[in-house]
This record gives C-alpha cells, sequence and structure tokens, in this order.
C-alpha cells in the first residue's frame, strides 16, 4: 500500500495472508477507536529464514514482516486485561479463582504467573469455561504456585504478590505462516529518510507510528537477531515531527516469541500500556 487505505469489512471474518506487507505512506485500518473490529481478522506472514528480504532502507530489511508507517488496528479490547488469583491455585487443580475476569469468554487462552522467581514457573491454560469469576480449566497440571493471599509490607507500603493471571486472547491476531523451522514473522513500526529518484530532490522522512489495541502477535520475531515480535524504531526524532503523532500499544497480548517480544530504540510519543507479554526466547521487552 502506497497511498490508499486497506480497510477490513467489519460485517464478516477476514483473513489477509502474504510474505511482506510495506504500508508506506498508506494505513491498514481495523475497527477505530471508537468503533473497535468485533469480527475475527488474522494477519499471517508466510516464508523462511533464507527468503528474499523487504528492504526499507539500509539499517530496516526482513522478511515475513509487515513494515508500517501508518496503521490503525483496534480490536475488542478486554474489560480485564490482568487480575490476581483470590485463592491457592495447587497441584493438579482444575479451576482457579480470580478477582475479575470480565469479558473472557469460553476458549480463551490465559496464563498463571507465579508467585515466585524462577525461570520455567508458568502456565498457559487453555479451553477456559466462565462460572462467575471461577474459571474451570480443563486437564491442567499446575506448577506448584505460592499463597494466594502473599503480601510483602514494609515501611514503603504493602506490595500485593498474588500471582497474576493475564488473557491471550483477542479477535485480531498477526501470526506467522507455517515453516519448518519455526522462524517467526515481525511487525516493524519505523521511521526513515525516503530518497528520491531525482537526486536533485532532497529526501522526504517518513515516521512510522501505530494504533494496536485489542491485538494479539503470536509466535513472532526471529530467533538469531534483533528482529522482535513487534519492533518500534526511529519514531518521533526528527525536529520537526508533530507532537500529536503517537505510537499506541495498549491491551494487546504479545507471546510465544521467537526472539524478543518488543524492542524499542530512539523513540519519542510511544505508549505501551496495560498488555502482555508473555514467554520469549530471549527477552520480553527490550529498551
Amino acid at each position: 500500500s502506497k497511498q490508499g487505505i486497506l480497510i477490513f469489512d467489519r460485517t464478516r471474518d477476514n483473513t489477509f495472508q502474504a510474505h511482506y506487507i510495506w504500508v508506506k505512506q498508506g494505513i491498514i485500518r481495523i475497527g477505530a477507536a471508537d468503533s473497535p473490529f468485533t469480527n475475527q481478522a488474522n494477519i499471517i506472514l508466510h516464508g523462511a529464514k533464507n527468503d528474499s528480504y523487504l528492504v526499507v532502507d539500509p539499517d530496516a530489511s526482513g522478511n515475513k514482516m509487515l513494515a508500517v508507517t501508518g496503521d490503525y488496528i483496534y480490536g475488542v479490547q478486554p474489560q480485564t486485561t490482568w487480575t490476581r488469583l483470590t485463592s491457592t491455585a495447587t497441584i493438579n487443580s482444575t479451576s482457579i479463582n480470580v478477582a475479575s475476569a470480565a469479558g473472557w469468554s469460553v476458549g480463551n487462552h490465559i496464563v498463571i504467573a507465579p508467585s515466585y522467581a524462577e525461570e520455567n514457573n508458568f502456565n498457559k491454560l487453555l479451553s477456559l469455561l466462565l462460572v462467575e469469576i471461577q474459571l474451570h480449566l480443563h486437564s491442567i497440571n499446575f506448577l506448584a504456585y505460592g499463597d494466594a493471599s502473599t503480601t510483602i509490607s514494609n515501611s514503603y507500603g504493602v506490595l500485593d504478590a498474588r500471582s497474576a493471571v493475564g488473557l491471550l486472547t483477542r479477535n485480531i491476531k498477526v501470526t506467522p505462516g507455517p515453516d519448518p523451522n519455526n522462524w517467526g514473522c515481525r511487525i516493524l513500526v519505523y521511521g526513515y529518510s525516503e530518497l528520491s529518484d531525482n537526486p536533485t530532490t532532497p529526501p522526504v522522512w517518513r515516521n512510522g507510528y501505530a494504533k494496536l489495541k485489542g491485538v494479539e502477535i503470536d509466535r513472532c520475531g526471529q530467533y538469531d537477531s534483533t528482529y522482535a515480535a513487534i519492533r518500534i524504531e526511529n519514531l518521533g526524532v526528527q525536529a520537526d515531527t508533530p507532537n500529536n503523532i503517537t505510537t499506541e500499544i495498549e491491551n494487546t497480548a504479545i507471546h510465544g516469541c521467537g526472539g524478543f517480544c518488543a524492542f524499542i530504540k530512539q523513540v519519542n510519543n510511544v505508549h505501551i500500556n496495560n498488555n502482555v507479554f508473555f514467554w520469549a526466547r530471549k527477552f520480553l521487552v527490550y529498551v
């Protein structure tokens, strides 16, 4: 898309498959701030590690990539992104109790964080049945989770150390196509200097931005690089960049990352709020 707008049809489910997508001066629009997209939307990026690269500029290239200078993706933002256990989840439990599950539905995926810091102590839970605010889970083997009433209290205040429970499922998803080496896809939100074909014409600065709200980014990121599931770089760094151009990542779930989940470098006006980052081969968030 060079200068046009790609709008997903609100009246049905949508699947958009490609090897590369470069939104250069145009916009991908899925829903809007005041009217989120309510059907299912899937963006599937195909390719293998050694496929040819899309080159944005000498410092930004890659394959299996969605590169944007402007997009608006508004899914249904969950009423509850994160909550807390209200009773201990013991080994071999098939149900948990949480403080809130508003907006969660049958079939959603959730993740439970441990109440102590061991690298592999987490659990991803599937096939969720919702009864009031008790979640009944099928055939789940928990690791040992700590006491849900745990708090840490000192002169500075009280820290709620109960295990957190986060919702992974969203109705708009970005995922990789099949690959035997599990080569992930990536989203690049980037500012760059675009050169003209006419050598006498000065370059034009393209300031990337994205608004991702209520989106699930699953199994993205490329394992032997800094090519994160979402990489945000060179935004708002030009003196003439308008202050009202912001990148906003909110109520989004980024999980199962092949390398980094998020890589953020040299940016202004980037807002990241109330998201779920879960499981990365390298780092969840690198700034």
